[in-house]
């Protein structure tokens, strides 16, 4: 796994501890569901797009969000775009 992958998983599964108060590594796990494993409600998937949005100074689409099921699926989202910025 490259640099720019392990940013995007560091990066994401902080904001995912971040607002649903846990450890980080308990949230790293890409096949973790959002909602049954980890209680990530629509609101609080809201906030954790807001906190990444911020984070990297990116804008998340709506048809993006729509798709997030699990942990994984943000790694891919964000990756994208910061494949797309050339940022890692």
């Amino acid at each position: 796994m490259g640099d720019s992958a392990h940013s995007t998983i560091a990066v994401v599964s902080a904001a995912v501890a971040k607002i649903t108060r846990r450890e980080q590594q308990a949230c790293a796990a890409p096949q973790l569901n959002l909602l049954e494993h980890l209680s990530v409600d629509s609101l609080a998937l809201l906030e954790i797009i807001e906190t990444l949005e911020k984070e990297l100074q990116v804008t998340i689409p709506d048809e993006d969000t729509g798709r997030v099921k699990t942990v994984g699926d943000l790694y891919v989202v964000v990756q994208r775009l910061t494949d797309q910025i050339g940022r890692p």
